[in-house]
């Protein structure tokens, strides 16, 4: 029997943030990457990069007589910082504690922990656990990115593009089905005496320790990683372009808007397995098994 606890984990941190969750964290996604959602296991499929085009892709821009030059910086992604930690609890699953403690050690070296107890409830529950994330977006002005979609709609259209990634150098992830357990975990940070605690980062020695028994966990630190990201795609007007004048609208000049993308499966049960869909018109034509006594 196949295990669906990636998509089920997708899809628990996705109804809870409005953001996917990257089931393998170490794996690269990448501001402006496009693709599509694999089905069965919740994972994005990358086909290409609107920063680093294809041959294909590039022959497509030259082709359009846009004089669309890349090279130009206008579509760098938007970095800022976020917090020191970031919590994302799904379903049943609650943070009720955590404490960030800075001492300073007999060798001289700094040392930052930050510690969380965890629970899960009576459906259980899935969480994520960023530590000191960095936001990439796309830049806010649409102008060589609506000029690049255009002139690339046979590679792009009907594709979904990653519009922001959240990345950390250290980050937890936990699923669990048990009913009302808890467990702890916690994150030291050591730093040099060169580099203040308040600004550890991947560069710091960072190690994780939990004591979750049941359910998934998976962790990481001490390298870049993307635990989490946004996934967009243009909404159906702005293709109105592609149509023949008269035919679902015509624009030339349709601004850019972005909508959310909605999980290529069904309801989900705490497996991880889709639901089957109740159709009505499946038993429409057949005749009921029951009789009604009339009375006389």
């Amino acid at each position: 029997m196949p295990s669906y606890d990636s998509r089920k984990f997708v899809d628990l941190i996705l109804t809870a943030s409005s953001k996917w969750a990257n089931w393998d964290p170490p794996k690269p996604i990448h501001v402006g990457d496009y693709g599509t959602i694999s089905r069965k296991t919740g994972e994005f499929l990358r086909e290409g990069n609107i920063f680093k085009p294809s041959a294909d892709v590039q022959r497509l821009l030259d082709g359009s007589g846009m004089n669309i030059d890349l090279g130009e910086g206008a579509l760098e992604p938007e970095v800022a910082k976020g917090d020191d930690h970031q919590f994302i609890t799904a379903s049943g699953a609650y943070a009720n504690k955590a404490q960030i403690a800075a001492n300073v050690n007999v060798q001289n070296q700094a040392n930052a922990g930050l510690h969380v107890n965890f629970g899960f409830g009576d459906k259980g529950g899935a969480l994520l656990v960023m530590y000191k994330p960095e936001y990439s977006s796309l830049p806010t002005g649409d102008g060589h990115l609506t000029s690049f979609l255009k002139a690339a709609h046979k590679a792009v259209k009907d594709r979904y593009i990653v519009t922001e990634v959240v990345s950390c150098p250290a980050y937890l992830m936990a699923m669990s089905r048990e009913k009302t357990e808890s467990f702890s975990a916690s994150l030291s940070v050591t730093v040099t005496p060169a580099v203040p605690v308040a600004t550890a980062s991947a560069s710091a020695s960072l190690a994780w320790s939990h004591d979750m028994i049941n359910g998934v966990h998976r962790s990481g630190s001490d390298a870049n990683f993307v635990p989490l990201y946004k996934l967009s795609q243009p909404q159906q007007g702005f293709w109105a372009f592609l149509y023949p004048s008269g035919h679902r609208g015509h624009s030339e000049n349709e601004s850019l808007k972005w909508e959310s993308v909605h999980p290529p499966w069904d309801k989900l049960n705490d497996d991880g397995e889709e639901m089957e869909r109740y159709d009505p018109t499946m038993y429409a034509d057949e005749e009921p098994d029951w009789e009604v006594e009339c009375e006389q």
